[in-house]
C-alpha cells in the first residue's frame, strides 16, 4: 500500500464525527414536530460552520413515542426526548458547542444506554 494511502487511511480513522440523530419516520414524532427540528439543526450546523464536525441525520422510529420527538447524540450517548423547535437553539448553543448537558431534556445521559441482549429459546 503506498505511503499516500496509509496516511489518508490514518486520517480518515482517526477522525471522529459526531452525529445527531433525530426520529423523523415514527407514528408520532413528524406531527411533533421532529422534521422541522431537524431542518433547525442542519442550518444552525452550517450557520456555525460544523459541517465537518457533525452532521445532524433522519432516521427511523427509535421505538419512544411516548417520549416523541426524540434525539441520540452520538458518540457522546446523550438522548433527548419530548422536544420542541424553540429547545433546538439551546440544544446547538449548550451540547454541540459548549458540550454541556441539557438537563430538563434529557432522557439518557452519557454511558446510560444499555444495550439489551435477547436471550436465546433451548
Amino acid at each position: 500500500m503506498p505511503n499516500r494511502w496509509r496516511l489518508n487511511l490514518r486520517e480518515a480513522t482517526t477522525a471522529i464525527k459526531r452525529r445527531i440523530l433525530v426520529d423523523i419516520r415514527g407514528p408520532k414524532c413528524p406531527n411533533k414536530g421532529s422534521i422541522k427540528i431537524l431542518k433547525l439543526l442542519q442550518d444552525a450546523i452550517a450557520k456555525h460552520g460544523l459541517g465537518r464536525k457533525i452532521s445532524a441525520v433522519g432516521r427511523s422510529c427509535f421505538g419512544l413515542c411516548s417520549l416523541a420527538p426524540n434525539l441520540y447524540l452520538e458518540p457522546e450517548g446523550i438522548w433527548y426526548s419530548r422536544l420542541k423547535v424553540s429547545d433546538v437553539d439551546e440544544i446547538v448553543e449548550k451540547t454541540v458547542l459548549k458540550g454541556e448537558i441539557v438537563q430538563r431534556l434529557i432522557q439518557y445521559g452519557p454511558g446510560k444506554i444499555k444495550q439489551t441482549k435477547t436471550k436465546r429459546k433451548r
